[in-house]
């Protein structure tokens, strides 16, 4: 865990992010007691929090996010449950959710069915007995809820992203990436090994006992080998590698050995022009298994993958497998999640516009979202004038950085037009036919895009997610209604505070558009080099000075950060929260002092304060391996040494041990 001796003794530190900080100017001196701001601004901030916080079972972290998500799925399990829903009308939002919720918390009736619900499924594995029909199998995989090594989704076309276009992308392995079949070789990698291979064992079991040992052993032997035709985490990051658009008439030509007529055809798909290839390895190296395993192990992998992904809407002898590997062994749980919390991440992850109808009627605020609207416009604007006068810019990529903010789609708190699922009749006694519903829905609505263009108007991102986020292809802001309130956002609260934390969310975000991935792509969304080789070459300076800065950053027992895979999140930090400062400053450029602490403190308190995250040793671990953002403390102390406002604020001088001479600092907008 990352706490230290010296929690035990620091004092009251102020109250929390967007709550009234103590009425005395004690609320100053006590954070001085604790850590000077210029040597660890982190804990300067944050240290009575971390030693307070505790870290809930089966979690590896806990921060204010997930605090605050934890909130939100509280009110939507408050909502979705209530007893009313199923007197609404059907087809309303409420009397879906309901018959939904109703259907999954019947574990009665799931077990007096038993595997009748997916009696379907199996027999439709039990038919793939030849190449053609695992074609067919993978293609049809989305429906059937079981899963394919590669998939497809429908996103913007890199092309032409008014339109769009299929994209296929690796999927479908039991351990979820590469790296996981790669750590057998460590003692903690062989225990997971061992692990998820007893749970295939059940699994198959389930189905049919005979021989079920080995059989998991050979369906861990082929998700082993597809695995290690994927791409890697970083390559994952890199945009350059996953826009890979190819004719369908060159389809069977560079990738041949699939039956494309029959994949597409039990997949329900439409014919089209092209597709998106983003991982040519996972589609090579299934055609490849394909032809080297047998029908055999191929049928008990979709086996075991519907019984995994549908694990939570059959009988028990399928949830307490589940539990026994992913709950115990993965999350360190010692019970089971409430079946209710579960009802809503199911809910919240298969209908999330039908929940976020339903939470934003009893949650959200109008005068919350034009709020966060005028914050959206005040730190564009301050983006904008920075944008105008950078200096390592030559004019004619100036004039594109700005065509392409003014052009960006704003999208915040909730949708004006709530996608339409069509009748899905959701049954409170029929938990798997309502789930297939909900699939075929989504399937066609997505497959209706590809029709008749990208739909612009919808909501990528969960209204419900504690979330903001940056679509590259689509030049699309989306920040939903789950963060738009404390303690990230309270149009009631000091300007400071939300300028400081969610206006560098926001900065953050705006700042993707233009980080080394964002600016690959121009005002439209189009992939286009708009970037003149001056220009190209000052971002490519500052941005090794960004790796630089992240990877000399210590962590604890000689852990490292990856400066290079963390660095879009990185310039998004250090940008964002820079603009988000300068619009603070136009917007209140005489703040008054409140509880001894003046505006510019306020603010880049509210940053460190939102950002703070306490973790156990393995989630930093784990996070250091497989996540593009920094760990807590950098995005934080990294961030804040390279903002002159910063060393104002808490008059930080040389010989703190955060200081950068202004030379140093790196400066993006």
């Amino acid at each position: 865990m990352k706490t230290t001796a010296t929690f035990a003794a620091m004092g009251p530190v102020a109250a929390l992010l967007l709550v009234p900080i103590l009425a005395t100017d004690a609320s100053s001196r006590t954070l001085a007691l604790a850590n000077a701001p210029g040597d660890d601004f982190y804990l300067y901030a944050n240290a009575e929090w971390i030693a307070a916080a505790r870290i809930p079972e089966g979690a590896t972290g806990i921060s204010r996010k997930s605090q605050l998500a934890q909130q939100v799925d509280a009110a939507v399990l408050s909502a979705i449950r209530d007893g009313r829903n199923l007197d609404k009308p059907v087809g309303t939002p409420e009397h879906a959710l309901g018959s939904a919720y109703a259907a999954f918390m019947d574990t009665a009736l799931i077990e007096r069915k038993g595997l009748q619900p997916i009696a379907a499924s199996l027999a439709w594995i039990d038919g793939v007995q030849s190449q053609d029909a695992l074609a067919g199998a993978l293609g049809r995989a989305y429906v059937e809820n079981s899963a394919s090594p590669f998939t497809f989704r429908v996103y913007p076309d890199p092309v032409d992203p008014r339109r769009a276009a299929l994209h296929f992308i690796q999927s479908g392995l039991g351990r979820g990436s590469r790296e996981s079949y790669e750590s057998d070789a460590t003692p903690a990698g062989a225990v997971r090994r061992d692990s998820y291979i007893a749970y295939l064992e059940k699994l198959i079991a389930i189905v049919d006992p005979a021989d079920a040992a080995s059989r998991a052993r050979a369906v861990y032997g082929l998700e082993a080998r597809l695995a290690a035709s994927f791409a890697t985490f970083s390559e994952m990051q890199d945009i350059t590698r996953i826009n890979n658009p190819i004719g369908m008439n060159d389809l069977a030509t560079s990738y041949p050995g699939m039956n494309w007529p029959r994949y597409f055809k039990d997949a329900g798909l439409p014919q089209v022009d092209h597709v998106i290839v983003a991982h040519p390895g996972a589609v090579k190296g299934t055609i490849e298994q394909m032809g080297t395993t047998p029908l055999a192990v191929w049928r008990d992998y979709l086996r075991v993958r519907l019984l995994d992904q549908s694990a939570e809407w059959l009988p028990t002898a399928v949830r307490d497998a589940r539990f026994a590997y992913v709950g115990r062994v993965l999350q360190g749980r010692s019970q089971p999640r409430p079946r209710g919390e579960l009802a809503v991440s199911m809910l919240q992850s298969t209908v999330p516009e039908l929940v976020g109808q339903v939470y934003v009627g009893q949650v959200a605020s109008p005068d919350t979202k034009e709020a966060a609207l005028r914050l959206v416009s005040q730190i564009r604007g301050a983006f904008r004038a920075r944008l105008e006068k950078v200096e390592w810019m030559d004019i004619a990529t100036r004039k594109e950085a700005i065509a392409k903010l003014d052009a960006l789609d704003v999208k915040v708190g909730w949708p004006d037009r709530w996608t339409d699922y069509g009748d899905q009749s959701l049954k409170p006694d029929d938990l798997v036919g309502n789930m297939r519903r909900i699939r075929e829905a989504v399937l066609l609505a997505r497959i209706k895009e590809l029709k008749t263009g990208r739909d612009t108007a919808r909501w990528r991102l969960p209204v419900t997610d504690v979330q903001a986020a940056y679509d590259p292809v689509a030049n699309e802001l989306t920040i939903a209604a789950g963060i738009l309130q404390p303690p990230f956002f309270d149009p009631k609260a000091d300007p400071a505070a939300n300028f400081g934390a969610i206006g560098g969310i926001i900065g953050h975000e705006l700042s993707h558009g233009f980080d080394s991935t964002g600016r690959l792509t121009d005002a439209f969304g189009k992939r286009r080099d708009w970037w003149s080789p001056a220009s190209a070459s000052a971002f490519k300076a500052r941005a090794d000075r960004v790796v630089a800065e992240y990877t000399s950053y210590p962590q604890p027992d000689g852990l490292k950060i990856n400066g290079a895979t963390t660095l879009d999140e990185n310039i998004a930090d250090i940008g964002g929260l820079s603009i988000a400062f300068a619009a603070y400053q136009r917007a209140v450029p005489a703040p008054k002092r409140i509880d001894g602490l003046t505006g510019a403190q306020r603010f880049y308190l509210a940053w460190a304060r939102m950002r703070v995250m306490k973790q156990t040793f393995e989630g930093l671990k784990d996070q250091l391996e497989s996540d593009p953002h920094a760990p807590a403390d950098a995005r934080v102390n990294v961030v804040v040494r390279q903002q002159d406002g910063w060393y104002r604020a808490f008059a930080v001088t040389p010989t703190a041990r955060l200081y950068r001479t202004p030379s140093q600092r790196v400066r993006l907008w």
